[in-house]
């Protein structure tokens, strides 16, 4: 063995630094230990077997890192790396070290949805410094199965983040992929394969799908003796209005035997924000009663109209998360004047302008209520009342002065 040989062997069983010259070799075989830890060993030969084991190995060597230079398509800020890699930052750093530093920006990629991202340790001389290289894979060609009712350029409005030539963030897909699934009409699943073409993956979008609009009624006996029993509902929808998955819904209700006490109307928009990761909804409500008519809940009488917005988060542990909000606007009531009209109608339709808990009616009128009775509320004149009431008195929202 020549001289700087020896002198070689000798610093490594002490533990020491290689010398320069040895410097390259070491990190090469550092390199091929981090690249080659998922491939299985091969098994050695017969000869090799026999060869008698060596009386001890040469210690791992010893080295310093302060710091390490990230190259590469690094897709986390690098402060974040650096945050992450900082444990590794000492002074007796040995080949489990890199192995470990490396590890620990992988797992951290993949925990930000960079699952196609990996993290490689090149051959590189030991100095203060370590480089790391991030290389990533990215999709070469997305099919489209199972799609018939819904075009490709439909479904793949669905899925923005699953592009040819890019590298998908898996937590941003799994957002598009469940606001898409909301569609009851429509539902897709992505899958990835190896690709024929080096470092690259293809993708499968599958689709199962029913047309995208609906038609219903409905027949009930839901009322009750004040509002009629009866309950005949008619709904209508569309899932993919102007092919953007765009959602509508009306509803109507009614009674056969108090078709005048018993108006329930509603209205329904959503709009997916698959980019964003969002839902944007609107809704109209007109009822006459309480109750459920089509997919539309009535609190209370009178119009209603909503706005909700919902932001969807990445799936943990198959759970779907996301929040909401949204307010519900009901017009104030309001107090005026009715158009001159008959004593009876003027109380009627009085009666249906106001909310307050004990509406004042013109002089004499009643109310009464109870459940399921319409907004309107039934009123009751005395005869003696109403001949003291002229046919022009207006609904001023408080006793009539002859009173």
């Amino acid at each position: 063995m020549a001289d700087p040989e020896k002198r070689a062997a000798r610093n490594m069983n002490r533990g020491l630094l290689p010398p320069r010259a040895a410097r390259p070799a070491l990190l090469v075989l550092l390199a091929a230990a981090t690249t080659a830890g998922a491939q299985a060993p091969a098994a050695p030969p017969a000869a090799a077997r026999a060869t008698p084991p060596m009386a001890s190995a040469a210690p791992s060597p010893v080295f310093a890192i302060r710091g390490f230079r990230i190259e590469g398509d690094n897709p986390i800020p690098p402060a974040d790396a650096q945050r992450v890699l900082a444990p590794f930052v000492r002074a007796d750093a040995t080949l489990q070290t890199l192995q470990q530093a490396t590890a620990a920006l992988e797992a951290e990629l993949r925990a930000r949805g960079f699952g196609l991202h990996r993290v490689a340790l090149p051959p590189q001389e030991v100095g203060d410094t370590v480089r790391l290289d991030i290389v990533k894979f990215t999709v070469g060609r997305v099919a489209i199965e199972g799609a018939r009712i819904y075009g490709e350029g439909n479904v793949r409005r669905t899925l923005p983040e699953l592009r040819e030539g890019e590298s998908p963030n898996f937590k941003t897909l799994a957002i598009q992929t469940a606001i898409a699934n909301e569609n009851p009409n429509k539902q897709v699943q992505v899958g990835l394969r190896e690709s024929e073409q080096p470092d690259r993956i293809d993708a499968t979008i599958t689709v199962k799908e029913q047309r995208p609009w609906t038609l219903g009624m409905a027949w009930s006996n839901a009322g009750s003796d004040t509002t009629g029993n009866d309950r005949f509902t008619v709904t209508a929808g569309h899932t993919n209005l102007f092919d953007r998955d765009h959602q509508f819904v009306a509803a109507y209700t009614t009674s056969f035997e108090e078709s005048d006490d018993v108006r329930q109307f509603g209205l329904a928009y959503k709009v997916p924000l698959y980019a964003q990761g969002a839902v944007v909804g609107a809704s109209y409500t007109r009822s006459d009663v309480v109750g459920n008519f089509g997919a539309f809940t009535s609190t209370g009488a009178g119009h209603t109209v909503g706005l909700d917005y919902t932001q969807y988060l990445a799936p943990v542990g198959g759970r779907r998360s996301y929040f909401t909000a949204g307010c519900s606007m009901r017009p104030a009531s309001t107090t005026s004047s009715c158009p001159a009209r008959s004593t009876a109608a003027a109380a009627r339709w009085c009666s249906a302008t106001r909310r307050a808990p004990r509406p004042t009616l013109p002089c004499g009128a009643t109310t009464s209520t109870s459940p399921g009775t319409p907004a309107r509320a039934r009123t009751t004149t005395s005869p003696r009342t109403r001949a003291r009431i002229p046919a022009s008195t207006p609904c001023t929202g408080r006793p009539c002065a002859g009173g």
